[in-house]
């Protein structure tokens, strides 16, 4: 047996070469046994053809001052892993197309040592060119809230806590790959990432990361003129003006925060429902915007018959320190087109604490396991100062006439609200909504949180009516 945290001595770790015929059939098989397998989006894939050719490119001395490589690792005549890594001369940086390992080598160190590998590699790159020491190691790396979380295969969450445990942060910007052929469409649902070879800045010169993205282009995607290509003059027109790009942690952007726990509240006799709900009273009082405690515990209630029909409720306590007791509270569903956030409520404890991002991050979390296919999620806001708040963590206020709908007895009336809007993740640029798309989402909003039908609404008909003449619906935020 050997233990998550030691590396496996008998697995064999091979760099191929392009002129033996035995490691042109070992890269066969790995792509058949290991590479497809792990990356089924073919717009993620290159070809096996491509890669066989790199390889005689390389014995050519096609690749100059840069280098190409592909590690294979082995076990009992099995293939367990490997990954292909660039060596890109103008930025000095290394750049790891593909790192995998088999499922049940996961916790071997093998990743490691394949990394360790690949660094070392890199490293001899850069001495031959009389550098002292290499810069960067770059990966691409899937957005998990861009991605489904497979049914069966790698959980892209799980990816980013390994990518960050080997010491890798993300380039604070919007990385699109061209398409790797004419048969294949842009990947925007990756992040660059990148781990400094020395030391540990906070950022990374937007010179340098336009000379990576530039050169990964040229010598692995083999797009001959960069600037000639959407997606990079897309890339260079965001970093213009900018001196440097910040690495955010994968902890920051995924929202691990040892400091904070969430209790999921799943039977209405949970004594952190009424604790819950205590701090939501002592946040909102207006009847015009606030529910009772009745429809929370009937909203819980329902939890499984909702599940069951497409629409998951949720309702957590937050707690600070993680032993404390209830100091917050946030609910929200997850519904077929999108999600939506209902109430949110820090006791003070977590005022000014800085934990609304943490928060989100794990709604967000939630809200794709829930439904692989949500991208978005709504949210209404009764003030300004909310709004502002909530453009700061990352929504745009969608440019619509939106009401939240009056009751069906007619003793609330509908009331005009700030209706934001959010893509999972971090987004650069305010979205663009499809028509279509919007008006199913308010649809169900409609239908499931306020229990009432679209289609004999006099607020949603309003709504309709204004969007008429548009295709799409806008967004913006508060430095319109």
């Amino acid at each position: 047996m050997h233990s998550p945290s030691t590396p496996r001595a008998d697995i064999e770790l091979r760099e191929l070469s392009g002129a033996r015929a035995e490691d042109v059939e070992l890269l066969r098989r790995f792509y058949r046994e290991c590479y497809e397998v792990a990356f089924p989006d073919p717009d993620e894939r290159e070809s096996l053809a491509n890669m066989e050719s790199y390889l005689k490119l390389k014995e050519q001395g096609w690749y100059g001052a840069n280098n190409y490589h592909i590690v294979i690792a082995s076990l009992g005549g099995g293939i367990v892993g490997g990954s292909v890594c660039d060596y890109l001369a103008e930025p000095n940086a290394g750049v790891i197309e593909y790192l995998l390992v088999q499922p049940g080598l996961r916790e071997s160190g093998l990743g490691s040592r394949l990394l360790a590998a690949i660094e070392r590699l890199c490293r001899t790159d850069a001495a031959l060119l009389e550098r002292r020491e290499l810069d960067w190691l770059v990966a691409e790396t899937e957005d998990p809230y861009r991605n489904a979380v497979p049914a069966e295969g790698f959980d892209t969450f799980v990816r980013a806590r390994i990518m960050a445990g080997l010491g890798f942060r993300i380039m604070d910007f919007r990385y699109v790959q061209p398409a790797l052929s004419d048969q294949q469409e842009p990947a925007e649902n990756l992040l660059l990432i990148a781990r400094p070879v020395a030391g540990k800045p906070d950022a990374i010169g937007a010179d340098v990361v336009l000379s990576i993205v530039s050169q990964y282009m040229r010598w692995a995607m083999r797009i001959e003129h960069p600037l000639r290509n959407r997606e990079f003059r897309g890339m260079a027109r965001a970093l213009t003006g900018r001196r440097s790009i910040g690495l955010v942690e994968f902890a920051e952007y995924l929202g691990w925060d040892t400091e904070l726990r969430t209790t999921e509240v799943t039977d209405v006799r949970d004594p952190a429902l009424s604790e819950a709900l205590d701090v939501y009273e002592s946040a909102y009082s207006d009847p015009g915007t606030a529910w009772p405690r009745t429809a929370f515990r009937s909203a819980v209630q329902q939890g499984p018959a909702l599940a069951a029909a497409g629409f998951h409720y949720h309702l957590w306590a937050l707690h600070r320190p993680p032993q404390g007791p209830c100091d917050g509270m946030v609910s929200f569903v997850t519904m077929p087109s999108a999600g939506f956030g209902g109430y949110l409520a820090f006791g003070p404890p977590l005022r000014g604490s800085g934990r609304l991002r943490p928060i989100i991050a794990r709604i967000e979390e939630r809200m794709i396991r829930d439904n692989p296919q949500a991208r978005a999620w709504f949210i209404e806001c009764a003030t300004d100062l909310n709004r502002e708040i909530f453009c700061k963590a990352g929504f745009f206020e969608v440019d619509a006439a939106y009401e939240q709908p009056g009751s069906a007895d007619g003793r609330r009336l509908p009331l005009r609200l700030h209706l934001l809007y959010k893509p999972f993740g971090r987004t650069y640029e305010p979205p663009v909504i499809e028509r279509a798309v919007f008006l199913e989402a308010i649809a169900e909003i409609y239908h499931v949180v306020y229990q009432l039908d679209p289609e004999t609404n006099a607020s949603f008909a309003r709504l309709t009516d204004s969007l008429r003449d548009c295709d799409s619906v806008r967004t913006w935020n508060k430095r319109r």
